[in-house]
C-alpha cells in the first residue's frame, strides 16, 4: 500500500522489498521508509482478498497473480491513494461563467468518477472562502445507475451537495429540498444511508 508517490530511487528499494517479502512468512508487515507498507499474506493467488485499512482514503488498486518458479503461487496488490485533482481545475474554470451577483452552481457529472464522491467533498469546501468563488453556492455531484427492483430496474441517481457558506448569494431553498427528496428516493430504492 503507498502511502505517498514514490520517487524514482524509492521504486527501485520497493522492488527489492517486494521481492524479499515473496520468502517472508504470512502475517508479515514491512514499512519502506514512509513511501509504503508491504503485507505478506497467505490464500489463493487467483482471488483479491482486501485487507482493512485504518486509513480510510480513497484508493486505486491493481493486483497480478503468478506463478513462481517453485509452482507457488503469488500475488501482488498494489493500492495508492488517490484524490480526484480535477476538482479544483473544474471549480476554477467553471466559477468564472457564473454571474457575480446570483446564485451559481456547478454541477459536475461524477458517473464516471465515482471516486469524486469520496474525496470532493474534503477538497471543494476548502476553496470555499471569503474571497474566493464567492459566485458559487454550491457544487453538485451526481452520477446516475440502473438497478433491479421489483418492479423492474430503476434510475439511481447519486447527489451530493457541496454548499458555500461564503457565497455572496446563498442556494434557493427548493434546489436544497430536490436534492434531499432525491437522496432519500435513492436511499428508500437501495435500503442503504446513503
Amino acid at each position: 500500500m503507498f502511502i505517498r508517490e514514490p520517487t524514482e530511487g524509492e521504486c527501485d528499494l520497493l522492488v527489492q522489498e517486494a521481492h524479499r517479502a515473496c520468502d517472508a512468512a504470512a502475517g508479515e508487515r514491512r514499512e519502506v521508509a514512509d513511501v509504503a507498507v508491504l503485507f505478506v499474506k497467505e490464500g489463493n493467488a487467483n482471488a483479491v482478498v482486501p485487507s482493512i485499512l485504518p486509513d480510510a482514503r480513497p484508493r486505486m488498486a491493481i493486483s497480478r497473480a503468478v506463478v513462481g518458479p517453485d509452482e507457488i503461487n503469488r500475488q501482488i496488490v498494489v493500492r495508492v491513494p488517490f484524490a480526484d485533482e480535477r476538482a479544483e481545475d473544474i471549480l476554477a474554470v467553471e466559477a468564472r461563467q457564473l454571474p457575480k451577483q446570483e446564485s451559481g452552481v456547478v454541477m459536475v457529472d461524477a458517473t464516471r468518477q465515482r471516486m469524486a464522491f469520496s474525496s470532493w467533498p474534503g477538497r471543494i469546501p476548502q476553496r470555499f472562502t471569503p474571497v474566493q468563488h464567492t459566485r458559487v453556492a454550491g457544487v453538485i455531484l451526481f452520477a446516475f445507475a440502473t438497478i433491479p427492483t421489483s418492479e423492474g430496474l430503476a434510475w439511481l441517481p447519486s447527489v451530493v451537495l457541496l454548499s458555500n457558506p461564503h457565497a455572496t448569494k446563498p442556494l434557493a431553498g427548493w434546489i436544497i429540498e430536490s436534492i434531499e427528496s432525491t437522496r432519500a428516493d435513492a436511499r428508500r430504492l437501495t435500503g442503504t444511508s446513503d
